[in-house]
């Protein structure tokens, strides 16, 4: 997400990244991946739980999984030392102004990414909730 921070904020959203790992995986995050923006941890796995976020182990292993993992090796992305629950998966949200939600996106395997230009339209002022 770091080479998309000036693109949020050109929309007028906040960027915000919540791991899984301990307090003390920050550093080491941000430095392994240029992020820059506001970073949270939740270890005890509550926030994912609340958003729907699912944790399997076919998670990590299915093949598109897999496949993505040596495209990202490809794209020169590398692995660092595992930090958190390797088998909670992820996921994108929008929420505000207001408690409304624009966008929400549910991982179902570890390469799972929304498209950034999903989200980044989400953002848009005339972009409708998904719920009133």
């Amino acid at each position: 997400m770091a080479k998309y921070q000036q693109q949020f904020t050109a929309a007028n959203a906040a960027l915000i990244v919540i791991g899984n790992g301990q307090p003390t995986d920050l550093p080491g995050f941000s430095e392994l991946t240029g992020y820059s923006g506001k970073l949270f941890t939740d270890p005890t796995l509550k926030s994912f739980k609340a958003l729907g976020f699912t944790r399997k182990v076919s998670g990590i292993f299915a093949t598109s999984a897999l496949v993505g993992g040596l495209k990202a090796l490809k794209d020169g992305y590398r692995p660092g030392t595992m930090q958190g629950d390797a088998l909670q998966l992820g996921g994108a949200v929008v929420v505000g102004p207001g408690a409304l939600l624009y966008y929400y996106f549910r991982g179902q395997q570890a390469a799972d990414h929304p498209p950034v230009e999903e989200i980044l339209h989400s953002c848009r002022d005339d972009h409708p909730p998904l719920h009133n």
